[in-house]
């Protein structure tokens, strides 16, 4: 026969526990004459469930006390010196016994922290203060006269599974940092894999009249940045459609040499481009074939959706692009900025940036000379006497042939990236452990930066997309709005995990 704690596990609510035992001991005391009275029978099914589950954990010191004993001296109540009121319940004796005011604070119910009623009451008075944190919960049961032993690991693990916690606090999802991709590492001649993004814009001055009038338009950057050598390339579009961009994209290439493989984000320029350059075999107005970039045999990987993280590599440099370029606008302070003005500051943001050291700069004196993007890209070097050497081609050799000279720069280019620049990526700056998991049938909270966090969907994740080691970086998830279900590809950054499938 199963007991009363037995049995109040069955309920997930401490109203809902009270009033079903409310309700039972008024129909068995209940007669045809007499009406019940609900806040007797409420406070008297209280004291119930309270006696039953103090006498379920703590019998023998219920015992003792009655016995006008103490309790057994390996009792985990002793310090709290328990005393039993009128009502056999089992209180906090402590040193305060003895004040005039009686208060439910100064001699609080001792509830166990390994019963289901403890559960019942931290979740209750949680809810009571809204959802608040820790604090506020304990100061809740404290002043409603419950003292729960060692309630505060108990109230911290029902705050972290609280889904209304989580929907208003809960942090978005993160895994472990993943490996750099080949094309991160693998030498090769540069923009070979190229990322590409897009920032800006700035008010360009198209017309000035006599009378003083201006036109103005603007213009965006396009950032093309080499992947392997970390050099940067720019060119200016006049706006954001895939047409300027496709320009952009050739005016490049034509520069650069042809590219195996470009990464973006899925920027609707990027996306109409690719379509254009790459899956279509049509012919625009002016005759240009769009599968361009299936003859020159490149590739176009796109980030996930709202996946800025993926994209590090080029966002990190569009910060300092904007830095160098804030800091040009202010020193020349152009009266008109027009498109000659920015297009030439464009190109010195592009110089400054590969002339940038890619390794901490050494301070001994004899170290060989700053590793930049501009070595490999000009084939020009101030300092000769590095013994980096793949060829095998001396200082003498460098100086007697040109062609010897451009190999030997690039030789040790190549050989100083692979000793010193390949071990500075090695380490982790964050997302060091597994974090979050996330496997289909869960329910997450999905980020929306158009409405406020109380307004974000809540959705279930339809299908993982494992990366090469396994961890999970991406999901499809399924929301409902206005009845319509709609599915999405997001990183787990954007997700906040609310309950698991089982």
């Amino acid at each position: 026969m199963s007991t009363w704690c037995e049995r109040f596990e069955k309920f997930s609510t401490w109203a809902s526990l009270v009033r079903a035992i409310a309700r039972l001991k008024g129909l068995l005391s209940r007669t045809k004459s007499d009406k019940p009275n609900t806040v007797a029978l409420k406070e008297d099914a209280e004291h119930f469930i309270i006696k039953q589950t103090q006498y379920d954990r703590y019998s023998s010191e219920i015992l003792a006390i009655k016995g006008g004993k103490h309790p057994p001296r390996n009792s985990s109540l002793i310090p709290l010196n328990p005393v039993l009121d009128q009502n056999g319940i089992l209180r906090v004796g402590g040193r305060v016994k003895h004040m005039k005011i009686s208060d439910v604070t100064t001699q609080p119910i001792i509830i166990p922290k390994d019963n289901h009623v403890a559960t019942l009451l931290v979740r209750h008075y949680h809810e009571e203060v809204h959802h608040q944190g820790r604090h506020m919960t304990e100061g809740a049961i404290r002043s409603a006269g419950f003292w729960v032993v060692g309630f505060r690991r108990l109230v911290n693990s029902l705050i972290r599974s609280c889904v209304l916690c989580k929907k208003l606090r809960g942090n978005l999802g993160w895994t472990k940092m993943a490996d750099l991709p080949l094309e991160r590492v693998e030498p090769g001649p540069p923009f070979s894999f190229v990322g590409i993004d897009t920032f800006g814009p700035w008010p360009v001055v198209i017309k000035k009249t006599t009378r003083g009038v201006r036109t103005t338009s603007k213009y965006w950057a396009i950032l093309f940045t080499c992947l392997v050598s970390r050099a940067v390339h720019m060119e200016l579009v006049g706006d954001m459609s895939s047409e300027a961009f496709i320009n952009a994209l050739r005016r490049f290439m034509a520069i650069r040499g042809p590219v195996r493989q470009f990464r973006s984000d899925r920027g609707t320029n990027f996306i109409w481009a690719m379509k254009e350059l790459g899956i279509s075999a049509t012919f625009d107005e002016s005759g240009t074939v769009h599968d361009y970039l299936t003859k020159c045999g490149s590739t176009w990987v796109f980030n996930p959706p709202y996946a800025h993280h993926f994209g590090g590599a080029w966002e990190r440099l569009i910060g300092s692009c904007r830095r160098i370029l804030d800091a040009l606008l202010l020193e020349n302070r152009p009266k008109d900025l027009n498109f000659d003005v920015l297009n030439t500051f464009m190109s010195e943001v592009s110089a400054i940036m590969n002339t940038r050291p890619l390794l901490p700069i050494s301070s001994d004196p004899e170290a060989p000379s700053v590793l930049s993007p501009s070595m490999i890209l000009t084939q020009k070097g101030h300092n000769f006497s590095t013994p980096m050497n793949v060829t095998g081609f001396g200082d003498k050799d460098a100086m007697r042939s040109q062609w010897k000279l451009v190999q030997k720069l690039a030789d040790d280019f190549w050989h100083r990236w692979r000793l010193e620049y390949i071990h500075c990526l090695q380490t982790r700056r964050k997302w060091q452990l597994p974090g979050t998991t996330f496997k289909v049938g869960d329910v997450v909270l999905v980020k929306d930066d158009s409405s406020h966090r109380n307004m974000w969907p809540v959705g279930v994740i339809d299908e993982v997309f494992p990366s090469k080691d396994d961890f999970i970086r991406k999901v499809k998830v399924t929301i409902v709005r206005d009845d319509i279900r709609t599915s999405y590809v997001r990183p787990i950054t954007e997700l906040i995990h609310l309950l698991d499938c089982e």
